[in-house]
């Protein structure tokens, strides 16, 4: 039995081997509050930014990528965010779940979505570049829970403004990053806060004088030929990420897109 971090319901869970070994997925949602999420279809996902088309009129769809990716890829930021994974439609719900995660400090609702973010992951590698011996080593060191020499990409989680970072006393894409169980690092820092991003439209973000972000030089070398993730708490129109991989193109990566929990 199991205490929900949300509504504190007490739920079962299945009884296979899998629940009976795992401490981890002991800290969970029920079974209520699973169902009031919107979790995103792979197969009827926008193929760039993650989206879910299900949820928009075919005149917006082309060749499986909405509207709103295709007016990126005519613009000046096109190519830096190659993709973008999202496990979840940002409804009602979800936003009580954010706003309580990142205003109110509970963390532990972020740790829930651990079992599901893992398995996104796990997509993210299927379908890399990776030879598809690479990509089966990791994915059987992954099921066994067995220590990595390497990784298949180096997280990076986009930062806070030191004002922030102070003002919420951690940051919520760090806490999202560190659930993938490998060294997360900080190669991203952030100029002065210019407001918050969630408060801004496309053309406000775009606008911007300068990137806000920077690649940190001590970590050119961490970055450089190699395949980034980069790890945000919610993909809104794109600007944040691509001008996050904009940054780290400074230091020719070999790739770089992005995993949000959610799409909004």
């Amino acid at each position: 039995m199991s205490l929900c971090i949300w509504c504190q319901s007490i739920y079962a869970h299945p009884l296979d081997f899998r629940h009976l070994l795992s401490v981890s997925n002991q800290v969970g949602y029920c079974p209520q509050c699973v169902a009031k999420l919107e979790q995103i279809p792979a197969h009827q996902s926008c193929r760039l930014c993650g989206r879910d088309l299900t949820k928009l009129d075919a005149i917006y769809i082309k060749d499986g990528t909405c509207l709103d990716c295709m007016k990126w890829e005519e613009g000046p930021l096109h190519g830096l965010l190659e993709k973008n994974y999202a496990l979840y439609s940002y409804n009602d719900f979800m936003k009580e779940i954010m706003s309580t995660f990142k205003f109110r400090g509970d963390v532990l609702l972020a740790v829930g979505f651990k079992p599901l973010v893992l398995w996104l992951y796990k997509r993210v590698i299927k379908e890399s570049p990776l030879t598809w011996f690479e990509k089966a080593r990791y994915l059987f060191l992954y099921q066994m829970g067995w220590q990595f020499k390497e990784y298949p990409y180096v997280i990076v989680p986009l930062p806070l403004s030191q004002e922030r970072l102070k003002e919420r006393g951690y940051n919520q894409s760090v806490v999202l990053a560190e659930l993938l169980q490998q060294p997360v690092i900080p190669a991203l820092q952030r100029r002065e806060d210019g407001g918050k991003q969630s408060k801004k439209g496309r053309a406000e973000r775009l606008n911007t004088f300068q990137n806000p972000y920077r690649l940190d030089s001590d970590y050119t070398d961490a970055i450089r030929d190699k395949y980034i993730l980069l790890i945000d708490d919610i993909y809104t129109t794109g600007t944040t990420l691509r001008l996050a991989a904009a940054a780290l193109k400074v230091a020719k990566p070999k790739q770089v897109i992005s995993l949000t929990l959610c799409h909004g």
